[in-house]
């Protein structure tokens, strides 16, 4: 008969929160249809609850990139980062931000993607459309991986920055 307490393998540290949370956004990452990355996002409350999760996909209804195997942004060689407005994909935020509707004002959006080829981690940062949508829900702060460990992201922030960058962009500075 075996012992339970010492043939059992050894148990890993419990997570902190911030980390459950990132496990979870990781896990609903892997509900993605997207067949370039895949990212999960996950809306907690003061009190610690969940109030949304979303994972980047098609409109309901439609056909999954995933199904028709074709990106129309890689079809087009468009570059990562840029002309989301091809993209038949909503993103994760954007996804758990409509779950959870004005309940996310005042919570934290945990974010995290990967690549869906290589698996390897995806550090991006909620991009300008979802960082304007961020600010209006009233998100108070986002966490995300980073090459580091985790960062966290002001969405007030992160939009100027994304304004920024375009105004540069545009002026051609």
């Amino acid at each position: 008969m075996t012992d339970w307490h010492t043939d059992a393998p050894p148990v890993p540290p419990r997570a902190s929160r911030t980390e459950w949370y990132m496990n979870i956004a990781v896990e609903t990452a892997r509900r993605s249809t997207c067949i370039r990355r895949c990212y999960g996002a996950v809306v907690v409350n003061s009190a610690g609850e969940i109030v949304s999760t979303g994972h980047n996909g098609a409109p309901r209804g439609e056909a999954h990139c995933d199904e028709l195997n074709t990106c129309i942004r890689k079809q087009y060689n468009i570059p990562s980062g840029e002309r989301y407005e091809f993209c038949r994909s909503v993103h994760a935020e954007m996804n758990a931000l409509l779950q959870a509707g004005r309940a996310a004002a005042g919570c934290t959006m945990y974010l995290a993607g990967f690549e869906r080829l290589t698996g390897a981690p995806s550090y991006d940062p909620p991009c300008l459309m979802c960082s304007k949508m961020l600010v209006n829900a009233g998100i108070g702060r986002v966490m995300v991986r980073t090459p580091e460990g985790l960062g966290e992201l002001d969405p007030q922030e992160l939009y100027r920055k994304h304004l920024d960058s375009v105004i540069a962009k545009v002026s051609g500075n």
